[in-house]
């Protein structure tokens, strides 16, 4: 059902700015921000390959000798550098965690002789490197983060049994991390600082709908961005310094809402997502609860899957495609809710954009 399938898909992906579409919505004109693009592309056969593309410059993310399927979750810029974390899989078939610094990858160690590892969200302060994850043993998620390649653990609340860290924020010198932990075997939404984990309000008898990533940002508020199910309908929200509000889908969207990406910029918080009607999937933003459907063409399914504010101009990375993200899915990306297209890379045969980051240039 492509609404559980939705909830696996969230990785990264992009293709060559060279491909826009300019019948379409693409852009006539150089733009007036560097874009930088994160993502994978996959072959006929469901091989994985990792990339950058920024501001139309492709960079191969290959994962360490001997790895395969590199697949990245988060990206950001700093110092002049273009930092990127994700996973992949190594030649014994175990998922490992991994990041990438201008296309050189580093792989992360240190949670001892784990089964599967894995790298979610990334952060730099200082010149230091955070990325939050987790790692397996004997099949239960134990949460923590890495800085500058060094494991640091999560505890877990009393009572609970795992959990995984989705994303990570530094403010003030002290770190922020949003996840999950596993309690009666149900997801449990919140945050650690300090060593203490927070959790999250939902409604009564709602499931928290765990995906790749939960965005967190400080600002004015501690903001954390997810989706919770309830009586068969999604519903997108955000927390702010723990206070819940649900963002609005129409009475049309008969499966609710996802939401999948967060900013904060000018005061005002923006989420990208998609609707859900009769089965189809309809990418959109929220900007303050204000919800703007994304330009695609008659039929296609599609998603936003990450968002990036500058100057109030809304850019959002995603896909659309006709039946399946493995068949023939365009990669794209959305300013202000008009589409530009780009190009899958040459080999594969389908691609989607679910990292980007807006600046100045």
């Amino acid at each position: 059902m492509k609404t559980t399938k939705l909830l696996i898909l969230l990785t990264c992906a992009a293709a060559l700015l060279a491909g826009c579409n300019k019948d379409e919505g693409g852009i006539a004109e150089p733009p007036a921000y560097s874009i930088y693009l994160a993502g994978y592309y996959q072959t006929a056969d469901y091989k994985n390959f990792a990339y950058t593309l920024i501001n139309g410059t492709y960079t191969a993310l290959n994962p360490p000798v001997g790895g395969s399927n590199a697949q990245p979750f988060s990206m950001l810029v700093s110092g002049g550098k273009t930092y990127v974390t994700g996973n992949y899989t190594d030649s014994d078939g175990a998922t490992r965690a991994c990041y990438w610094v201008d296309g050189a990858v580093t792989r992360l160690t240190g949670t001892g002789d784990t089964k599967n590892e894995y790298a979610y969200s990334i952060a730099v302060s200082d010149g230091r490197v955070y990325i939050a994850g987790a790692f397996t043993d004997n099949n239960t998620f134990h949460p923590g983060y890495w800085v500058n390649g060094v494991f640091n653990p999560l505890p877990l609340p009393d009572q609970t049994t795992g959990g995984s860290a989705l994303g990570i924020a530094i403010s003030g010198g002290k770190t922020y991390v949003a996840g999950i932990v596993s309690q009666n075997g149900q997801s449990i939404p919140g945050y650690w600082l300090d060593g203490t984990f927070t959790p999250l309000g939902l409604p009564e008898n709602a499931i928290f709908a765990q995906s790749n990533r939960m965005d967190i940002v400080i600002s004015d508020k501690i903001y954390i961005q997810g989706t919770y199910w309830l009586n068969g309908i999604y519903y997108p929200c955000v927390w702010a310094d723990g206070t819940r509000t649900d963002l609005p889908f129409d009475a049309s969207a008969d499966e609710g809402a996802q939401s999948h990406s967060m900013a904060v910029s000018g005061g005002k918080v923006y989420v990208s997502g998609n609707s859900i009607s009769n089965n189809n999937l309809i990418g959109c933003y929220w900007a303050d609860g204000t919800r703007t459907d994304l330009d695609v063409p008659a039929g296609m399914d599609s998603q936003g899957y990450s968002i990036g504010v500058i100057d109030g101009k809304v850019y959002v990375g995603g896909q659309y495609y006709s039946y399946s993200m493995s068949v023939g899915a365009t990669p794209c990306y959305w300013l202000d809710g008009v589409r530009t297209d780009l190009d899958i890379p040459t080999g594969g045969a389908a691609a989607s954009i679910t990292c980007i980051h807006i600046s100045e240039q």
